[in-house]
């Protein structure tokens, strides 16, 4: 686990006020969490599932949420979306 200096390097700002005590709390819940999301990935790439960041691109990554703006096309046309390089 790392040391409470580092979390406050880490969490900056937001580290601002905490006493050791509760940002131990806070460290011990992000340690749960984080193994629990390791357990789980790894749970899942024993069962074969493949993560998107370990798929092939299709396209060009955009900006934002598949099939919204930002995705690397623009919409503000009538018809088919145009495909645009960022």
């Amino acid at each position: 686990m790392i040391s409470l200096e580092r979390c406050r390097e880490i969490l900056g700002d937001d580290a601002r006020g905490l006493s050791d005590a509760e940002l131990e709390v806070v460290r011990q819940q992000v340690h749960r969490y984080v193994r629990l999301v390791l357990s789980i990935s790894l749970d899942k790439k024993a069962e074969g599932v493949t993560f998107p960041s370990e798929e092939p691109p299709t396209a060009k990554p955009g900006r934002g949420a598949a099939g919204g703006p930002g995705n690397g096309q623009r919409r503000d046309k009538a018809g088919p979306p145009e495909t645009v390089g960022y």
